[in-house]
């Protein structure tokens, strides 16, 4: 018989594993895959740098500054043009150019276009290599998470279980390309699927450390950033709990930002004018300013050695806020890790310099190293990520632990007070606001409009529906991001979860059930006769969109 541990988070002694066997094969087989393609994406980033800016030896930062300033302008250009191009070919032959990650998880069940999204990845990647200011982490989660779903599309996972993989796979990529198994595992689970369930851990630890393991077939198994093993002053201490809070401001900047350039793209030719004329005008910048070019990698690099002086870090720090949003608005793919933790170095740098101004400081890249963790935490909601992130991108930052702890907690909690979205969840936020309660308005029996019932979104967590179908006590309809009517729960739902699933796993989109729904354009008798047989509130959704519209009930 079964003893039960007395430790909430442990599972009975004898249930066996929480997943099925197959599911434990696809973690090994999407690591091995995520850790593969990791390797090769870098290659393909790696050469596209050194065909782009002529050069064999050194780093992309050093090499862009020795080229002439009209071929960083024609590299640039010839950006926008690829991009044009392949964006258009993509929605030529697909209908459309793929969804975000954050949205594939939350809203679709993890079901992802495979060869759309492995050619954006490969997009991606090429147009980081030529300068573009996006990370190259997209490619990487993208791909990862692209076979994942793939396998799991094979084996026939559940919805829930094919969220988890892609999730993990995702969380692979990142691992394998930065050499960040533990960081890699713990964004999977902390910032894409919003929970830290030990249960969902484990596979995402799997998937990391395989996918690692594999990529150092590939690639050189060696910190990102080399730094001095800095040591611990209680002046930094100081300044951490001073700083937290104002990089807590930055944090929030740049996530408007994000947000604005998200809301910005635009439709038709235009976007297709737009893109190349953005692209241009940051290889133009780049002409004074080389530094502005690629993820932000060797910015990042030299902040956390103080190689930058004010006169320096001021404008780079301003370029680089604008840089990324304003690649973003051109509906270009490309990751935001990297220019996150950019924007956070080269502001820690700036306020640690004029900490110094007052208090003598011999190791300004400290400031660096936590600025990066404070801004990375707070703008993606993932403070424990991004401590895993430093420490393993840098093999040095344990010293420094205290400050940065504290400077993540400020940081986090002043961005939570003013925004508590993230650079991710902010780019589906659409979805949020999609599932408010709307008053029936423009149709014939508008006067059966009742607001006796709720809405949620299919990401909405298990914890959120329980709530509030039982607090309302109404009939909840489910839609997904864009408004679309999904289906309804009902309270005998609520025990209709996949057996073995963690509950943190599981989300509208897993408890709904299809719904009788009446169009908008229909006459009121034929509405009064429906409810008649239906016997409850029905939703009425809009006759071209099928997006809720409001809910109808007998009087």
């Amino acid at each position: 018989m079964a003893q039960r541990s007395p430790q909430p988070n442990v599972r009975a002694l004898g249930s066996g594993f929480l997943f099925p066997p197959r599911f434990w094969l696809l973690v090994v087989m999407s690591g091995v895959a995520a850790g593969i393609a990791g390797g090769l994406l870098m290659r393909l980033l790696h050469a596209t740098q050194q065909i782009a800016y002529a050069y064999q030896l050194g780093s992309f930062l050093d090499n862009t500054g020795k080229v002439s300033g009209a071929r960083r302008v024609l590299v640039l250009f010839l950006a926008g043009v690829i991009a044009v191009v392949v964006r258009r070919v993509l929605k030529s032959a697909s209908g459309g150019t793929g969804a975000e990650l954050s949205e594939t998880v939350w809203f679709r069940g993890g079901k992802m276009p495979f060869w759309t999204t492995v050619i954006k990845g490969l997009l991606s990647i090429v147009m980081v290599g030529m300068g573009v200011s996006l990370g190259r982490e997209g490619a990487l989660k993208q791909t990862g998470a692209a076979i994942a779903s793939e396998l799991a599309g094979w084996f026939g996972l559940s919805p829930a279980q094919r969220r988890l993989l892609v999730a993990c796979a995702a969380g692979a990529g990142m691992a394998a390309a930065y050499n960040v198994p533990f960081g890699g595992a713990i964004f999977a689970v902390e910032v894409l699927l919003g929970t830290l369930s030990l249960p969902l851990m484990l596979p995402a630890l799997a998937a990391s450390f395989v996918a690692t393991g594999v990529s150092f077939l590939l690639l050189p198994a060696r910190p990102t950033y080399v730094v001095p093993a800095y040591a611990l002053h209680l002046p930094d201490v100081w300044w951490a709990c001073l700083a937290g809070p104002v990089l807590g401001l930055g944090a929030f900047v740049w996530l408007r930002l994000i947000v604005w350039a998200d809301h910005a793209v635009p439709k038709g030719w235009k976007q297709a004018v737009w893109t190349i004329a953005v692209f241009t005008a940051l290889g133009a910048v780049a002409v004074k300013y080389p530094e502005v070019l690629g993820n932000g990698k060797g910015l990042v690099q030299r902040a956390y050695l103080d190689e930058f002086g004010m006169r320096m870090l001021l404008p780079l720090f301003f370029l680089k806020l604008i840089a990324a949003p304003g690649c973003l608005s051109t509906g270009s793919p490309g990751g935001l890790f990297t220019p996150t933790l950019t924007v956070g170095a080269l502001m820690g740098a700036v306020l640690g310099h004029l900490w110094a101004m007052a208090v003598p400081a011999s190791q300004m890249g400290v400031f660096a190293m936590i600025g990066s963790a404070a801004v990375l935490a707070a703008a993606t909601q993932g403070p424990l990520s991004s401590v895993a992130f430093v420490m393993e991108l840098t093999h040095h930052a344990t010293p420094l632990m205290v400050p940065m702890l504290l400077a993540i907690v400020g940081a986090s909690l002043v961005t939570q007070k003013l925004d508590n979205r993230s650079v991710y969840s902010a780019r589906v936020a659409s979805g949020m606001r999609a599932a408010e309660k709307k008053v029936l308005s423009g149709t014939r029996f508008d006067r059966l409009g009742t607001e006796a019932y709720s809405v949620a979104t299919s990401a909405a967590d298990y914890a959120t529906v329980v709530e509030r179908i039982f607090r309302e006590n109404e009939p909840m309809f489910v839609v997904d991001n864009e408004g679309k009517l999904v289906g309804e729960i009902c309270r005998e739902d609520l025990v209709a979860r996949e057996p073995g699933i963690p509950r943190s796993l599981t989300t509208a989109a897993d408890l709904v059930r299809k719904v009788e729904a009446v169009v908008s354009n229909a006459s009121e008798r034929e509405v009064i006769e429906r409810l008649g047989r239906h016997g409850a509130a029905m939703p009425v959704v809009e006759e071209r969109s099928g997006k809720l519209a409001g809910a109808v009930a007998i009087p």
